[in-house]
């Protein structure tokens, strides 16, 4: 019988910290991954928070990531990876999380980043941080610009959500502040999600569309995927929700299937 999921602390130097998770990474484990962050950029761990993997075999979504990286990223710091397994790594490519973390290959990385993370200088990059599309994207974590912005299209009563490129932490609860009183009021039967620039889907948004296609549904309506890049898609298949979705190669093929829809008065 596996050891239950922990997690352990320890402190590089002010500011900065280890945080090694012991067991896999499931939806669950990475909520409280993500909490224990969380608390620990409250506490004053907020220059630089270093996950160590090293007792992680598997995680099966994101891990509770990105919401650590909003934890710390909201308090001017920054956060690393170091000693993940193939496995994770395998996941951690597919999901497009090497664009917005850095994934390092050894502590003599970590040990070069501590120094300036306590005096609160400019953070070195590790080697493979160079790019600036890396630097863009992880400036972008956390920034709080991000929002859900619907809009109608035909057929009534159908709606289009399109994602940014990388969707931020906390934009679950967006999408359920916007969406849940149109669906309670009538206004919005259909809502198509465009996932065209998806490339991340944080645990916390996949459950707010999970809690809207819920209500959709009792409403007589139904939540539609388009568009969906090769990243959300991967993401989608990993997590086991392609049988479980509507989901169309085009945000048109998805506003036609909401028309048949209305006009038969049922599923098409």
């Amino acid at each position: 019988m596996p050891e239950p999921f922990r997690i352990e602390t320890r402190e590089l130097a002010p500011g900065c910290g280890v945080v090694i998770p012991r067991g896999a990474l499931e939806t669950a484990q990475g909520i409280e991954l993500a909490e224990a962050v969380g608390k620990l950029v409250e506490k004053g761990w907020n220059r630089l928070i270093v996950l160590d993997l090293q007792h992680v075999p598997y995680m099966d979504g994101e891990g509770g990531f990105i919401a650590s990286l909003s934890h710390i990223q909201g308090a001017g710091g920054r956060l690393v990876i170091v000693n993940a397994c193939e496995p994770i790594r395998e996941v951690y490519d597919m999901l497009g999380l090497a664009e917005v973390i850095p994934l390092l290959s050894s502590w003599s990385e970590v040990e070069a980043m501590v120094p300036d993370a306590a005096t609160g200088a400019m953070l070195r990059a590790p080697a493979d941080d160079s790019s600036a599309q890396h630097r863009a994207a992880s400036a972008s974590i956390g920034a709080g610009d991000a929002e859900v912005r619907p809009r109608p299209v035909t057929p009534e009563g159908c709606w289009v959500v399109k994602f940014d490129r990388i969707p931020l932490y906390g934009l679950g609860d967006d999408l359920k502040a916007k969406l849940m009183p149109m669906i309670d009021e009538g206004s919005c039967r259909f809502l198509v999600l465009d996932c065209g620039d998806a490339q991340v889907l944080d645990e916390g948004l996949l459950g707010a569309i999970l809690e809207v296609q819920e209500e959709l549904k009792e409403s007589g309506g139904a939540l539609l995927w388009a568009n969906p890049s090769a990243k959300a898609y991967k993401i989608l298949d990993l997590l086991n929700m392609i049988p479980q979705i509507h989901l169309f190669d085009k945000v048109s093929e998805a506003q036609s299937f909401a028309a048949q829809w209305i006009k038969l008065g049922r599923r098409p």
